[in-house]
């Protein structure tokens, strides 16, 4: 594709690297990087708690993550390949009542990756999130649950999250709370 030509050609130019890794076991230098940068990562990830502390230990003192993460539970946290025509199926039901929806439906190999899907999120609730995240080395600078602002939830009075971002600082010495970021 010619878009991915001038983007190759792009990166060629510049300091940068890409490298795939086990987010749990980096083969990075301690300390080596000023900003750490995921969307749409964290729910993929099992278990959460050393991938976090990994990425701490490669973030420079005072060094800035930020995350963003689309929530399991919420109407569509179970990622667009794992939708299915039951609103919250994947919150409300178990792997094998999906994997039997879907198998009527849909056939038996759209109900295999339905349900593998689902088994690669952590499935963790906003409560979970914020508990890991109060783990040092780092310190949460700023948290904000963005709502979709024209759905409301099946009782109509609560907004539904269309994703949960946040911004850490691995040292609390040497960051602090009213830093301006924007979210």
């Amino acid at each position: 594709m010619m878009w991915q030509d001038g983007l190759e050609a792009a990166l060629a130019r510049l300091p940068i690297r890409f490298q795939v890794a086990d987010a749990t076991k980096l083969a990075l230098a301690t300390d080596s990087f000023d900003l750490v940068i995921s969307g749409s990562v964290l729910e993929h990830v099992k278990p959460l708690d050393k991938a976090l502390s990994e990425m701490a230990r490669v973030l420079r003192p005072g060094g800035l993550m930020f995350h963003a993460i689309d929530p399991f539970y919420w109407l569509r946290g179970c990622h667009k390949a794992a939708m299915v025509d039951i609103p919250w199926a994947h919150a409300r039901l178990s792997a094998s009542e999906v994997y039997r929806f879907v198998r009527a439906y849909e056939g038996e190999e759209r109900a295999a990756a339905v349900v593998g899907r689902l088994d690669s999120l952590n499935q963790y609730t906003l409560e979970h999130y914020r508990d890991i995240f109060a783990t040092p080395p780092i310190q949460v600078l700023q948290w904000k649950e963005k709502h979709n602002p024209r759905r409301r939830n099946c009782s109509g009075s609560i907004p539904r999250y269309w994703r949960l971002c946040f911004l850490v600082c691995r040292s609390a010495t040497s960051c602090t709370a009213g830093s301006t970021c924007w979210l």
